[in-house]
């Protein structure tokens, strides 16, 4: 029997149907019951999770970000010419709609995002069973989808599981081309809708969106080329190309049309990549500056290399011929039972137990870039087998996911060197791999048990993590959920729940903004607050709605400056005080930022014409929030 008879065999093994017969109609029917199960087992602990911490922090610098774009477009402003925005317009577009239809709500949109973190985890279950066993696949994607909203900066309004999202799906409708057979319209439409998924992905978050493009258009090339020659590698290239112009034609005739297409351009060629630093240092800072200083980045390198080894060694190593016959239902009523339990003590350990964040952090962490290693060195394994001969069936939906991962994860690590997104889904499809592979070989069963047991670990650890510190981003950490017991009077908050005090000092900044100024009046609140524009209905007279550390161009904060002075907004609202947050040394290379120019010209300015109208204690701010108010002439 050949090799090749025995890989496609195994193939047609795992999904429950042969290439060489017809497959027992129960036997399929039996296989998508168990899918289904998987899925339902997966959403429904990911569905816990999320919903067990949801509405019991506020958030408010990233909460309000896309809230504030949202209602500035509604109110008929345009980005870019307008107002200043980093990323590409998508998610803005989405979130407008969400408000038009629910008003400004952080619950609403914060509902929606789950249902897309729900959607994300069913795909890669679904996903992973092609080319491993059903439980295989569900601890994988548990582990990858946990560990995804595990970061503490994540307000569960994010632009980046938008971009996540439109990225898995371009790749997951090309796990059901048929790269050997020449079905021209059914291959074509599928491989169409992936090039519009990726187009909207890159008008979502333009790195990721740039690095999903790049991953498919090679794995287009790669499957195409060896099984039906250059001529059809092209046409499919072109269907792909088709249907990434269509969303951007859309997207850019519309900016085109406001008058905002030069400014789009300029903000996100330009203005945006000059604030993350050098691209040497940006796409490299993964790989060797993953500790932050050497020679903490000596271990880390270290550690990458043994990932990149052992991963490579159990897919080398892997035996073809497997016995499938496992009792599938069960192991899944282990994994669904494993997976509760280790909810509840997760739930237990973060809510009321006093506890340190530096295991659970580094858990986190290091799962990551075992992720990040494991599918970095797989796809570098499988894509020179793709040089040395044709793959099997396994082995293209093996490239395809490993492709697909990495460079999700890897333009991820653009905005932050280790951070929950990037789990997604390299973390599980490292996980799904080394499990199925492990199997063949004897005297596993400890090391496979062992690397089981950790991705249900994750899901505690993540838990433990998300209800003791559900949000925590530079200047502002939320309260443990226990003590969000209290609703602000804002209509824009209905739904959401925090401490009584916290409650009280939303409320009465909203007022204080309102009291002291006029409904064209600006404000100004520094640095990353902006749901207070929102809530007090009022707008900066800068051109960036907010100042972040990594993404604000210097000119930009400095002409930003400007205005403030030439303005003169009506309230100030300072929630950092003399802190230093502009972290110069890994964004600026050591030079002064803009953001500090900024504020040193807000003070300048306050110092000559404004009075301290209130200065608000809030426990999860490190210092109290002042707020001055102009002193008008009579």
């Amino acid at each position: 029997m050949s090799p090749l008879y025995v890989e496609v065999q195994h193939s047609a093994d795992i999904v429950g149907t042969s290439h060489f017969g017809e497959a027992p109609f129960r036997k399929m029917m039996e296989r998508r019951r168990q899918l289904a199960l998987a899925v339902v087992i997966v959403v429904g602990l990911n569905l816990a999770f999320l919903l067990s911490f949801w509405n019991r922090f506020l958030g408010p610098g990233v909460s309000g970000m896309f809230l504030e774009f949202a209602s500035r477009l509604l109110s008929g402003k345009v980005p870019y010419r307008d107002f200043y925005v980093v990323v590409t317009p998508f998610y803005i577009f989405r979130t407008a709609a969400i408000v038009k239809l629910f008003g400004p709500s952080l619950a609403a949109l914060r509902l929606v995002d789950i249902g897309y973190r729900c959607a994300l985890a069913a795909i890669l279950v679904i996903w992973l069973s092609k080319v491993v066993r059903i439980p295989y696949a569900s601890l994988g994607a548990l582990a990858a989808i946990a560990v995804f909203s595990s970061d503490s900066a994540d307000p569960l309004i994010s632009y980046h599981l938008e971009a996540t999202f439109w990225a898995l799906l371009g790749a997951f409708l090309l796990s059901y081309v048929k790269w050997e057979r020449r079905n021209i319209l059914r291959n074509i439409s599928l491989i169409c809708c992936s090039g519009a998924c990726c187009s909207v992905c890159f008008f979502t978050k333009q790195t990721e969106g740039g690095g999903i493009t790049l991953a498919l258009f090679i794995v287009i090339v790669g499957l195409s080329i060896r099984d039906v020659g250059l001529r059809l590698a092209l046409l499919r290239l072109l269907a792909f190309c088709t249907g990434w112009i269509l969303p951007a034609g859309a997207v850019l005739g519309w900016l085109a049309r406001k008058g905002a297409l030069r400014a789009f351009a300029i903000a996100i060629f330009e203005d945006g990549p000059s604030a993350k630093g050098s691209p040497t240092h940006i796409l490299t800072r993964v790989f060797l500056n993953g500790y932050g200083s050497w020679p903490g980045n000596a271990a880390y390198l270290l550690f990458a290399i043994c990932i990149m080894f052992l991963v490579v060694r159990v897919v080398r190593k892997r035996c073809t011929a497997l016995n499938s016959a496992a009792p599938v239902m069960s192991q899944l009523a282990v994994i669904a039972a494993a997976g509760t339990a280790a909810l509840l003590a997760g739930y237990a350990g973060g809510a009321f137990v006093p506890r340190s964040f530096i295991t659970a952090d580094r858990l986190e962490t290091w799962s990551i870039f075992f992720g990040f290693f494991g599918v970095f060195s797989l796809a570098v394994y499988y894509t020179l087998i793709l040089t040395q001969r044709r793959m099997t069936e396994a082995e293209k939906q093996r490239w395809l996911l490993v492709m697909a991962s990495f460079w999700i994860s890897y333009t991820i690590s653009w905005s932050w060197v280790a951070w929950g997104p990037m789990a997604f889904p390299s973390l599980g499809v490292v996980i799904a791999f080394m499990l199925e592979d492990l199997l063949s070989r004897p005297r596993t069963s400890v090391l496979r048990s062992s690397l089981a047991a950790a991705a249900v670990l994750l899901l505690s650890v993540c838990e433990a993590g998300r209800v003791s510190r559900p949000f925590s981003w530079d200047s502002w950490t939320d309260a443990p959920i226990r003590y969000a017991t209290a609703t602000s009077r804002q209509p824009g908050l209905n739904g959401i729940y925090m401490s009584p005090e916290l409650a009280a000092s939303v409320d009465r900044l909203t007022s204080l903004i309102d009291d002291h100024s006029r409904v064209n009046d600006s404000v100004f609140i520094y640095s990353y607050q902006p749901l207070w524009y929102v809530l007090a209905d009022r707008w900066p007279p800068t051109y960036a709605q907010v100042h972040f550390f990594d993404v604000a161009p210097d000119d930009l904060c400095r002409r930003d400056a400007e205005r403030i002075v030439k303005e003169r907004p009506a309230v100030i609202v300072d929630f950092v005080g003399g802190s230093d947050l502009w972290n110069e040394k890994l964004f600026r290379a050591g030079h002064r930022s803009g953001q500090r120019d900024l504020h040193d010209q807000m003070y300048k300015l306050i110092d000559a014409d404004y009075r301290l109208e209130a200065a608000i204690p809030i426990k999860e701010s490190p210092v109290p929030v002042r707020v001055f108010v102009l002193r008008r002439e009579e």
